[in-house]
């Protein structure tokens, strides 16, 4: 939307600058007949008067349609216009946007540059209803006679053809987001049936299990496939596996050794190799208890016994 807005408003203002620089050139063209018969009042072909009325002559007939050009003297004498009721008379414009009349505007602006743009609301030539329109005003001044010539185009087509514009775009960006819209919810949902859930649940469920506890139960949302139904199995899988390492174990408690030396030896070891790494208590060795050796008085006594006498 914001690159939508930026477009628009560039497009706008080429098409301002587009109405500009066609006033500027009708203007420049009525500066190129003044000066022409400038140049003749300056040969001595033409006086003055003669000079500024030929040139008034010629200006007036560029007009077509809704399109003319006015020039007026810099104290608000109007000296060609559309309306021939305002020509030779006093006229000072129409008010502008910030209270300013046209002519205070022409004459304000033209001092400090060679031209100058105002932005008015007047009625077009002709219609009954005499209702404001937007119109671009442009003028450009005369030194040698100190005139004023311009000519204005209405821009309230411009702000249609904006509006026209901004709808099409304003569609167009709304298609996109619908389609991206669409686009991520199927791209979230396809995640989530390969991880089997919620994103965060999956890393939830994964530090758990990396931390020992398998007593959680793992809820799954989605196909066997899925990351979290495999995590599912690997728990129950795990699960299983201490619970054969903890019946081993109280098996070998609860078993009676039996043997010499060297079996009982051979089923410690047998038992310490059974047990896993984790979940498995270290297994306390146990004392081997060594056979006892007859002492020699009783050996003697036995003697004794045997042969009904002393063994000597």
């Amino acid at each position: 939307m914001l690159i939508s807005a930026i477009g628009l408003q560039a497009l706008r203002q080429n098409m301002r600058e587009g109405r500009e620089e066609q006033i500027l050139k009708i203007a420049q063209l009525c500066l190129g007949v003044m000066d022409h018969y400038h140049q003749l009042e300056v040969n001595g072909t033409l006086t003055r008067e003669q000079a500024q009325a030929k040139a008034i002559e010629a200006i007036s007939g560029l007009r077509h349609g809704d399109d003319y050009v006015f020039v007026r003297s810099t104290d608000n004498r109007m000296l060609v216009h559309a309306d021939p009721k305002r020509v030779g008379q006093i006229d000072k414009g129409s008010p502008t946007a910030d209270g300013r009349l046209t002519s205070e505007v022409y004459v304000q602006e033209l001092a400090k540059s060679d031209h100058v743009f105002i932005d008015s609301f007047v009625a077009r030539p002709g219609d009954p209803s005499r209702v404001p329109v937007a119109k671009l005003l442009g003028a450009m001044r005369f030194a040698p006679w100190d005139w004023i010539v311009g000519t204005g185009v209405f821009i309230d087509d411009l702000d249609a053809a904006f509006r026209s514009y901004a709808l099409r775009f304003l569609a167009m960006g709304g298609v996109l987001l619908a389609v991206m819209a669409v686009l991520g919810t199927l791209l979230t949902r396809s995640i989530q049936r390969q991880l089997g859930g919620d994103p965060q649940y999956a890393a939830e469920v994964v530090n758990r299990i990396a931390a020992g506890d398998l007593g959680q139960s793992v809820v799954v949302d989605g196909p066997a496939s899925s990351l979290l139904a495999s995590m599912q199995r690997m728990q129950e899988g795990l699960r299983g596996m201490v619970r054969r390492v903890r019946r081993l174990e109280v098996i070998e408690e609860d078993q009676p050794w039996s043997g010499g030396v060297g079996e009982r030896q051979g089923q410690h070891q047998q038992g310490v190799r059974r047990q896993p790494v984790t979940e498995v208590r270290p297994v306390v060795s146990m004392a081997v208890e060594h056979p006892r050796v007859p002492s020699p008085s009783g050996a003697g006594a036995g003697c004794r016994r045997a042969a009904g006498t002393g063994c000597g």
